[in-house]
């Protein structure tokens, strides 16, 4: 074999390496998707799937609507100080 067919195999395995990697991210993404997010797992019965009101532990309470859209805001709640959550 000679050098340059050595270079050759390298770069081939290089690019191969890459696209694994490319496609272990994705299929994480992709876990992600599937996995239980905090909320459902603290507050099971809720269906998050419309409007939510969530009381906190200092008694102030907040209302997200349009769940059925996306739960992206419910990313931001600190869950850990949630002492109710019920469907709307």
């Amino acid at each position: 074999m000679t050098l340059d067919q050595t270079a050759d195999l390298l770069a081939d395995a290089r690019m191969r390496i890459l696209e694994l990697e490319d496609r272990i991210k994705w299929l994480e993404a992709q876990l992600e998707t599937f996995a239980p997010k905090p909320w459902e797992l603290e507050f099971p019965n809720v269906r998050f799937t419309d409007k939510v009101n969530v009381t906190y532990g200092d008694g102030r309470q907040e209302t997200f609507k349009h769940l059925y859209n996306s739960d992206y805001e419910l990313q931001f709640v600190d869950w850990s100080t949630v002492v109710k959550c019920e469907d709307v």
